[in-house]
């Protein structure tokens, strides 16, 4: 029996000021189909080779309604998701994005969410995420909404710094060492 081989890609993102950004994802069906396979095998390849949190397939000009997302250091791959928020508890925090390359910024979040997600397979996923989880798995959603972290920024005088202000700032002391970047 052969197998088949699939040709993989690091993929182009796009930048804030770009218009597909902005778009709406659109569902995506199952059974998968060979191409959206491809794309999220893209995805996958794309995120590991830029080091990130996650990848929404709308920032590698996809307008399908997935991500993939950092959960505790294991990369998981969302289809159609959905999230509410598990009471009303907000908590901010700092956040970039590879599509808003050079600038981080701090965000406001709902600490607690419940999610709703198809894995690869087509599987119905139903759980909790809080914390970093939480904060990434919103982040990517905005993305399928056509929505970036900007959208959200607690305070836009004080609270978008470039990248290299971030660090001078946390080797100063006045941002702790130990606040994650989602």
């Amino acid at each position: 029996m052969w197998a088949s081989r699939v040709t993989r890609k690091i993929c182009h993102i796009a930048q804030v000021g770009e218009p597909v950004l902005r778009r709406i994802s659109k569902e995506v069906t199952f059974p998968l189909t060979r191409s959206s396979r491809k794309l999220i095998g893209d995805m996958k390849d794309t995120l590991a080779y830029e080091e990130g949190a996650g990848l929404a397939a709308i920032q590698i000009r996809k307008p399908s309604r997935l991500f993939i997302f950092d959960d505790n250091g294991e990369d998981v791959v969302a289809i159609n998701p959905e999230m509410k928020p598990v009471g009303t508890g907000k908590g901010v925090g700092w956040e970039a994005c590879l599509s808003v390359r050079g600038l981080v910024g701090r965000v406001s979040r709902f600490q607690h969410i419940q999610v709703t997600y198809f894995n690869e397979e087509g599987h119905r996923i139903e759980r909790e995420l809080s914390g970093f989880t939480a904060r990434v798995f919103q982040h990517e959603l905005d993305h399928c909404h056509g929505r970036v972290w900007l959208d959200h920024v607690v305070d836009r005088e004080n609270d978008v710094l470039t990248e290299e202000e971030f660090a001078l700032r946390v080797d100063r002391g006045a941002i702790p060492a130990d606040e994650q970047i989602a």
